[in-house]
């Protein structure tokens, strides 16, 4: 079914964080760990892109995500919190790595057999220890002065676990899009979206024109959202093509999962606009 095209005020999805507080900084990859249907396990890679050796603890916290859908750090968890990260194991829960050394974090999921359907979500923290203050003699130690004084800044990381009992689905539907500017004041495609079902949604959303049966891909992004956010508005930033005639031209948006697991390249929506 084909919308009009309209404006609406932009609000920003707001993304699991990365924390930046650099020494000894460490990466992860992939970003996001999900375990669902038969998969019990994952593997994530810690890579130290620092210039020292670093000493990283590895930790499940819980986690809470607000109707907005931001992170919020939970300062004195209910017991149904901790017993959410009581569901996920990782090992090692500490790592030393040396400037361009990477090792292999696992982390599993200790399934209950009462486990009650639904989507289970706790955060992996990865954060620096001082293990050159912990190396270092105190006798050896001296008193800091206004000529020897540094800070080094350091990077902790935290990214979202979720594990999946029972078959959960989700969809996207597009309401309203309207032409704005992103950051850096290039062009874009505002979109407003409303997540439906029992789980987060990580997703790639595309634009394209379509005219005459010729269509042509004008911009690309992604996306997350998590329970219980249910409303949001993202941004694509867009290149139209040179000479480009609206006029009697389609509007496609779509928005795909993405690194989902068994729910990868899913089409969890689709909404087309005409253009005037």
């Amino acid at each position: 079914m084909k919308k009009g095209l309209c404006f609406f005020s932009i609000v920003f999805i707001s993304l699991f964080p990365v924390y930046l507080q650099a020494a000894a900084n460490v990466t992860v990859t992939p970003q996001r760990v999900v375990l669902e249907g038969n998969l019990r396990s994952q593997k994530l890679t810690l890579l130290n892109t620092g210039d020292k050796v670093g000493e990283f603890r590895v930790n499940v916290e819980p986690v809470y995500i607000n109707e907005a859908g931001r992170y919020e750090k939970i300062i004195n968890p209910n017991q149904e919190q901790l017993k959410t990260t009581r569901l996920f194991r990782v090992s090692p829960r500490k790592v030393l790595l040396k400037p361009g050394e990477s090792q292999i974090v696992r982390v599993n999921s200790r399934k209950p057999s009462d486990l009650a359907k639904g989507e289970y979500m706790a955060a992996l923290t990865i954060k620096p220890t001082d293990i050159e203050d912990k190396n270092q003699d105190a006798s050896t130690k001296r008193a800091p002065t206004q000529s020897t004084v540094s800070v080094e800044m350091q990077v902790s990381v935290t990214l979202p676990l979720i594990l999946r009992q029972g078959e959960l689905d989700a969809n996207i539907s597009i309401s309203e899009v309207a032409f704005a500017k992103d950051t850096n004041g290039q062009p874009a495609l505002s979109v407003q979206l409303k997540r439906d079902g029992g789980r987060s949604i990580n997703a790639y959303m595309e634009a394209h024109v379509e005219k005459n049966r010729n269509r042509q891909r004008i911009g690309k992004t992604w996306f997350v959202m998590y329970p219980p956010q249910a409303e949001a508005t993202g941004l694509i930033p867009i290149n139209l093509p040179q000479q480009f005639d609206a006029n009697g031209s389609n509007l496609i948006i779509s928005v795909t999962e993405r690194q989902a697991g068994i729910h990868d390249g899913k089409v969890l929506g689709r909404a087309i606009f005409a253009l005037e």
